[in-house]
């Protein structure tokens, strides 16, 4: 979980029935019957405003499936600009339903998200919603990995999380320019890579690093990530497709063929 929780005092804000929530807060809602409707979905708005910088929006609940979307200004009837769920129940990834955003806002203003679920017609179900910043997430511990070599390593229940709430590994290191190749290989899991410049994994999807993440196949196996280093520091994260997801894997970097 993202921050402490809290159960929050719902203040009108923005248009009618829209609720605040604040930087660093987690807070509790329900969908019901009475919630207005957007396609079919059921969805309580909520609206804060942030200045420009890197947050994580993450919405959970062991009754619905989540499905976060996340626009400009205060009105939730609008088009969202970033909309995305991840069911628990519905595909059976995950024993907890978590949905979680990576966000980069070029500019600070009025913002709203819809709490809503992923099937439609799905109502009276409880859920907790926390904005933080990418920083305020537990830094991962990081290890060095050189070019030409194969480092192990393990995902468990006591791993830092990804910026979407799945464990992760941080590996960094420091290459000539060039092209190269992170390897992953895992049969415990179905894995993620993420390369990104600099030393910290938290960065995630920030507009300065390669967001090019390729899931496994559903059996784990293998995970071959390209990209173009330019000589200063950068990091691999290791992480997991499903929430639930645990195990050993390999990790190796090679340059490109």
């Amino acid at each position: 979980m993202l921050g402490a929780a809290i159960t929050a005092t719902l203040a009108i804000g923005g248009p009618a029935g829209a609720q605040t929530i604040q930087l660093g807060q987690t807070v509790s809602g329900r969908i019901t019957a009475d919630d207005p409707q957007l396609n079919g979905r059921r969805y309580d708005c909520w609206v804060f405003d942030v200045p420009a910088g890197h947050y994580v929006i993450e919405q959970r609940s062991e009754e619905l499936d989540s499905l976060i979307a996340v626009g400009i200004g205060g009105d939730c009837t609008a088009a969202a600009g970033f909309e995305q769920s991840y069911g628990g129940r519905f595909n059976g990834l995950n024993r907890r339903n978590q949905d979680a955003y990576s966000v980069f806002f070029t500019d600070g203003g009025p913002r709203f998200i819809r709490a809503q679920s992923a099937i439609r017609y799905e109502t009276d179900a409880a859920y907790e919603l926390t904005l933080a910043t990418v920083e305020s997430l537990r830094a991962p511990t990081t290890r060095t990995l050189e070019v030409g070599q194969t480092q192990t390593g393990r995902i468990s229940a006591d791993d830092p999380p990804w910026t979407d709430g799945v464990p992760s590994d941080c590996w960094t290191f420091q290459a000539p320019p060039g092209r190269y190749v992170a390897r992953l290989r895992t049969t415990a899991f179905d894995g993620v890579l993420t390369v990104g410049r600099g030393h910290d994994c938290r960065r995630g999807y920030a507009t300065d690093s390669l967001s090019n993440i390729i899931p496994a196949p559903p059996t784990g196996g293998r995970v071959d990530l390209a990209f173009e280093a330019t000589g200063e520091p950068w990091y691999i994260a290791v992480h997991t497709y499903a929430h639930e997801d645990r195990g050993d894997y390999r990790l190796t970097l090679v340059p490109a063929e």
